[in-house]
């Protein structure tokens, strides 16, 4: 498939030069002032030549506007998320149960954490959008993404989640834990009243760890992108890629322009 790069927003911007910023992006600058108040991370433009997209960005850039560079290959490779169902804290780290197994992580790993809520009539429409009326699935290419290893939930509603992306021996594994749907009673003594608060002792239990809060509250969408839905762009990158909802295409992007702090630890 044909390779893109990736203009992506990095919220919070800088003061915005909204002409100089609309230009570049094709649109009025009214839409810039829209577009730099959605506090996720969001693709703004694709262009097929890295040079051409560079030049984008870095005009972007001088304009006020925060945004980064990311290969759509880069984006595809960044692991599926793992439902949680339970978590354990041990001396050794972390524990997650998932429906494939268990995933151990040691509190020495490096660890993005992306935190977020999505609004209760955002995750009903995402539940929605693709069922016809007789309940036939819609989505492009037919086969159901559930079936392929492809979380299709925009998170449970009006609930807190974490998107726990850990650097692993072998490689980065990601896994989320919905406040509303695991079970945190192997946090032991660090158990908290609130499922939420328990979510912060999930972070807590990592040395270097980058939190990411952009996703709280929400209103996942699916964006345009030069003139096509978002899912068709991304189709042409990856064909699993082309089928992730807005939350996990949103959780994606923050995990990308997060990760670079754990650097700075």
């Amino acid at each position: 498939m044909a390779d893109h790069f990736l203009v992506v927003s990095n919220p919070p911007h800088g003061e915005i030069q909204p002409q100089a910023a609309a230009q570049l992006m094709g649109c009025a600058a009214a839409d810039i002032r829209i577009k730099v108040n959605y506090a996720a991370p969001e693709i703004w433009l694709s262009d097929t030549d890295k040079e051409s997209a560079r030049a984008k960005a870095t005009g972007l850039v001088q304009a006020g506007v925060n945004v980064v560079l990311i290969p759509g290959a880069v984006l595809a490779a960044v692991p599926p998320l793992q439902r949680a169902e339970a978590v354990q804290l041990k001396s050794s780290g972390l524990s997650v149960k998932v429906g494939a197994g268990v995933l151990a992580f040691a509190g020495a790993e490096p660890a993005v954490a992306v935190v977020g809520r999505s609004p209760k009539l955002e995750a009903r429409r995402s539940s929605q959008a693709h069922v016809a009326p007789g309940g036939a699935d819609q989505r492009p290419g037919g086969a159901h993404p559930e079936a392929r290893g492809i979380s299709v939930s925009t998170g449970p509603e009006d609930s807190v989640f974490l998107d726990l992306y850990v650097h692993t021996p072998g490689g980065w594994v990601a896994a989320r834990i919905a406040s509303s749907e695991v079970d945190f009673s192997g946090l032991g003594d660090k158990m908290q009243p609130s499922a939420q608060q328990n979510v912060w002792q999930v972070i807590e239990g990592f040395n270097h760890c980058s939190v990411d809060e952009r996703l709280m509250g929400v209103a996942f969408r699916r964006s345009i992108v030069g003139g096509r839905a978002v899912h068709l762009l991304l189709g042409e990158i990856d064909e699993d890629l082309g089928l992730i909802p807005p939350v996990d295409l949103a959780s994606r992007l923050s995990f990308l322009t997060s990760k670079g702090r754990l650097a700075k630890q």
